[in-house]
């Protein structure tokens, strides 16, 4: 009779606690961008005139989105896309390499409930949404700068979000 009693009392408890374990996590939501356009095709370049509107324009698109930490590469590019952002919201950009596509993933999962902004290359940047959970990631030509991916990562599962800048 005893052992019944506390078999009821504590089974809603554990059924509460896997519940709580297997659905609630703080979702992740990432951004991505791929730098903005450039002066040349050199690989130490800096932004166009036309970058550098684009990296202001992608400020203001992220003005209310509460972004918490960035993320950048080696390249001085992506360092001049996320400068407006980063100034806007007072964060020191981190800079990965842009090879290290492992890291990118386990430094969003480490942060997982913050709003974090990617700006990588059109290469680098389908594989970490690929290294967040999408299964078939977009494709960037080398004449695109207005994508804008937002990868939502719940537990389970990641979403992801194409948009234009």
């Amino acid at each position: 009779m005893k052992g019944r009693l506390l078999l009821i009392f504590l089974l809603p408890i554990v059924m509460c606690g896997i519940a709580w374990y297997c659905w609630y996590s703080p979702v992740a939501t990432v951004i991505l961008v791929r730098h903005a356009e450039r002066l040349n095709s050199t690989d130490t370049t800096s932004l166009s005139e036309a970058g550098v509107k684009r990296a202001e324009a992608l400020a203001h698109v992220l003005s209310a989105s509460g972004v918490s930490r960035i993320y950048v590469s080696q390249k001085l590019r992506t360092h001049q896309t996320a400068q407006p952002t980063a100034s806007a919201f007072g964060i020191m950009p981190i800079e990965i390499s842009a090879n290290e596509i492992r890291l990118y993933g386990d430094s969003v999962k480490t942060h997982r409930g913050e709003v974090i902004l990617i700006v990588g290359h059109s290469d680098s940047v389908p594989k970490i949404i690929g290294r967040l959970g999408i299964a078939i990631p977009p494709t960037i030509s080398a004449d695109e700068f207005d994508n804008l991916f937002v990868v939502t990562m719940f537990r389970f599962r990641s979403t992801l979000t194409h948009l234009k800048y």
